[in-house]
């Protein structure tokens, strides 16, 4: 049984790239990409998900926003906040 991953960032080189990464992983699936955080909450009603991984900095809902919004509907659900490097 693979880990079911969703990443969701307004950048879509992240989007890509950590993609690309995580589908090297072994048991790890990318169930999805994400633009825009508002879109978060359905796609977690829809798939099933293990792994958020989300930006700190986005607009609509922040990475520490959309993890307070999702944790109490999903309490299994594990998140990773990523930040930008300058």
């Amino acid at each position: 049984m693979s880990i079911g991953v969703i990443i969701t960032d307004d950048h879509q080189i992240v989007l890509d790239s950590l993609s690309m990464h995580f589908s090297t992983l072994p048991d790890m699936e990318v169930v999805g990409t994400l633009n825009d955080s508002r879109k978060v909450m359905g796609f977690l009603e829809t798939h099933e998900v293990d792994i958020l991984v989300t930006d700190l900095s986005m607009p609509y809902l922040t990475g520490v926003a959309l993890t307070l919004q999702v944790r109490d509907k999903f309490p299994d659900l594990k998140y990773a906040v990523r930040h930008k490097l300058v």
